[in-house]
């Protein structure tokens, strides 16, 4: 099935002219179709040639089965659909995770499925009259944008004795920030103590907003007529006057481009999880200073597409 796929990806004719193309849907045997072919010409030839009408009227009917079965899987596979996004950005050496929404034309539920370049796959019954969530998940090798190339959207419906794919267009592509590394400098300390913007942190002084309850929060935090009312468990958040903001300086650490791009990672995950505010200073970009998951995102993907001048990549 692999050089199949990698043809039909590539736009090439399948080896063996084993693909039928029909209406924009590509079909194939699989490997029970193939096995169903050559039961039915064994079949045949003793039926032929010992004269035996039963035999000759199965071998027909299952014959015309199958035949009958091909515009139902290119009607399946002409009604499959799918558009997808990264849920949340990935970090070098891990794994990013691609969420699919998957839907067909079909009034009943439909066997299928989505495979990528990379050997990438996912399948699922997907409900009629509305999207499936589908995920898969790719490697992160490196920091930048994660392109995963042209999908292909398939189904055996209904037999099994055919597969009919569609073409997939390829995902917005995912940001892969830099592998946190600990040993960044400590946090609150300044490198440039003559710097000090003020900001809003985490605080006990004003109530701010309900967040969702992290383990490890107070139970004087959690919201409790909030839960009682069904609304999940809950925690509040205050803010107040924290002083100065803390910089994170990519000039203040040691170490090559990378290493520092790290640790300055990993500093910023920290002052995320704090709810504390900071700027993030970058050779030709200061962001900040901030707080929050939006000003941390925006911190991120700026870690995850700064030029490498070494390399020339980004």
């Amino acid at each position: 099935m692999a050089p199949v796929i990698r043809d039909f990806l590539e736009g090439r004719p399948s080896t063996l002219a084993r693909v039928l193309e029909l209406d924009g849907v590509r079909l194939f045997p699989t490997p029970a179709g193939w096995a169903f072919l050559a039961c039915q010409g064994a079949m045949l030839a003793i039926a032929l040639v010992y004269a035996n009408n039963l035999a000759l009227l199965f071998t027909l009917l299952l014959t015309c089965a199958a035949a009958l079965s091909l515009p139902l899987t290119l009607r399946a596979a002409r009604g499959l659909a799918a558009a997808g996004t990264f849920a949340e950005p990935a970090f070098a050496g891990g794994r990013a995770t691609l969420v699919l929404a998957a839907r067909h034309g079909l009034g009943r539920p439909l066997p299928a499925g989505v495979v990528f370049p990379g050997g990438e796959h996912a399948v699922a019954d997907l409900a009629p009259g509305r999207a499936t969530r589908l995920e898969l998940r790719f490697p992160a090798q490196q920091r930048g944008l994660l392109h995963t190339g042209p999908g292909v959207l398939l189904t055996e419906f209904p037999l099994g004795l055919v597969r009919g794919f569609v073409p997939m267009p390829e995902p917005a592509p995912g940001l892969v920030c830099p592998r946190p590394l600990p040993g960044g400098r400590p946090a609150g300390s300044d490198p440039h103590p003559g710097r000090q913007p003020e900001h809003v942190a985490a605080g006990d002084d004003d109530f701010r907003e309900l967040r969702d309850y992290r383990p490890g929060d107070r139970p004087a935090r959690i919201a409790w007529p909030a839960s009682s009312r069904g609304q999940g468990l809950l925690a509040k958040r205050f803010e107040g006057e924290a002083g100065p903001a803390e910089v994170l300086d990519f000039a203040a650490l040691a170490g090559d481009a990378e290493d520092r791009l790290s640790r300055l990672c990993a500093l910023v995950l920290a002052a995320r999880e704090r709810g504390a505010a900071f700027t993030l200073r970058l050779p030709g970009l200061d962001l900040g200073p901030g707080a929050g998951p939006e000003h941390a995102a925006s911190c991120l993907r700026s870690l995850a597409l700064f030029p490498d001048r070494e390399s020339g990549r980004a």
